[in-house]
């Protein structure tokens, strides 16, 4: 490559070579001409510098053979001095001060962690009133100070001082973290004060969301101002991006509250009618957590709204606990008969729905039948207080009125009876 460029250029000058004399005299004219041509068109520049020279040496001549005039130009020189060293050092001297207020706000910072809200209070405000250039380091060093005030105001119930520290704060080339803080500090604020409307609070949230869709704060502060609308179809969907936005310790607790959620938004349009809307409801319940009692309960409601009771009561068993089976026995109690003693032991095999079939046999008189199943029931479930009252009703309908008394009876003494002191 090195050869190639050589040769190029030898080209490129081959013309200029031709051109030009051979004899070395003659060069030196040649290139002399320009020379002798830009000083000739540069003479009345030249000749105002020297005139200007001559005329400030005029000046100063009497001022240096009198002492006043040399103090004089010793002053100038001074100042002079002065404003070439300010010049020169104005940046470092700004990043000491810079510094200086970096060191403090590091302070304050170190007085939150303490727990010392007073003193980080004095040094974040002296930091926010800085009106110098910011630090390299941290160029946001007073935003992020004034952000902190503004949360120091709202913990202590100071609204209007919290909104005005805000109001002080520059968005323009804010850090992203901040501005995010500064989004959520001024939704908290106008939900504190309860001067703005739930329509404009979620409106303002649902703006911020877009450049912030992941924030688990932001989405808090809206599921709980469309809870206090009542917009149970809305919280469910915000409830289901804080499950996907909390860090994984909390996910489970969140997945719970989402499984209500659904469950209480399926509850509301079962309610209108919906039954489309609350089989979704239900389903997406189940699909987060099969787990849980209510999505069975629920979908259990939907099926016997469609009407089909053995299918619901397939669902409430399912559940596992103790919610299907009272849903299981306020379908029996409000439509007796509608379940043979069979289709409830198939559909919720367990001890609890002895009782419900030993009341389906006394309520169509086959005492013997009822009793056993009463015996057995409380011998497999135990005698808890909902046992005690189902057992009683199973005996009251077989006619044993003083036994149902004395397991009322019974009942009561247990609940009433002071837990065992443990050494």
């Amino acid at each position: 490559m090195s050869k190639v460029g050589e040769w190029l250029k030898r080209a490129a000058g081959a013309p200029i070579r031709l051109l030009l004399p051979k004899n070395p005299w003659l060069r030196f004219l040649v290139f002399l001409v320009p020379v002798l041509l830009v000083l000739a068109i540069l003479e009345p520049f030249v000749n105002l510098l020297a005139k200007g020279a001559d005329l400030g040496a005029r000046v100063l001549t009497p001022l240096f053979d009198n002492p006043v005039g040399r103090l004089v130009l010793l002053n100038l020189l001074l100042i002079m001095g002065g404003f070439v060293a300010w010049r020169l050092l104005r940046n470092r001297v700004r990043g000491v001060f810079a510094g200086l207020h970096l060191r403090r706000h590091m302070e304050a910072v170190q007085a939150l962690v303490l727990d010392q809200p007073a003193r980080a209070r004095e040094y974040f405000t002296r930091v926010a009133k800085r009106r110098g250039a910011p630090p390299v380091e941290y160029p946001a060093l007073v935003e992020d100070a004034r952000l902190k005030l503004a949360r120091l105001a709202l913990q202590e119930g100071l609204h209007n001082e919290a909104m005005a520290w805000l109001a002080r704060v520059r968005e323009h080339q804010l850090p992203k973290e901040l501005r995010r803080s500064l989004v959520q500090l001024r939704a908290e604020v106008y939900l504190a004060q309860g001067e703005i409307l739930p329509e404009t609070a979620a409106k303002d949230l649902d703006e911020a969301l877009r450049s912030f869709p992941d924030d688990r704060r932001l989405l808090e502060l809206l599921r709980g101002v469309l809870e206090a609308r009542g917009e149970l179809a809305e919280v469910a969907r915000v409830q289901e991006r804080v499950a996907r936005a909390v860090p994984p310790h909390r996910r489970a607790a969140e997945e719970h509250r989402l499984v209500l959620a659904l469950v209480a938004a399926g509850s509301a349009a079962l309610a209108r009618g919906e039954l489309d809307a609350a089989r979704g409801f239900a389903k997406r319940a189940l699909a987060v957590d099969e787990s849980v009692p209510a999505g069975h309960v629920l979908m259990g409601r939907v099926l016997l709204a469609k009407g089909d009771p053995e299918a619901a009561a397939r669902e409430w068993g399912r559940s596992g606990g103790p919610d299907g089976l009272l849903a299981l026995a306020q379908l029996l109690q409000e439509r007796p008969g509608v379940l043979t003693p069979r289709q409830i032991l198939a559909a919720v095999p367990r001890a609890g729905a002895l009782l419900l079939v030993a009341r389906e046999y006394a309520r169509a008189g086959e005492v013997r039948k009822a009793l056993r199943a009463a015996e057995r029931a409380a011998r497999d479930a135990g005698f808890t207080p909902s046992v005690a009252a189902l057992l009683a009703e199973v005996l009251l309908l077989c006619g044993r009125a003083e036994e149902a008394a004395r397991v009322c009876e019974q009942a009561v003494r247990r609940l009433v009876a002071p837990e065992p002191s443990s050494r």
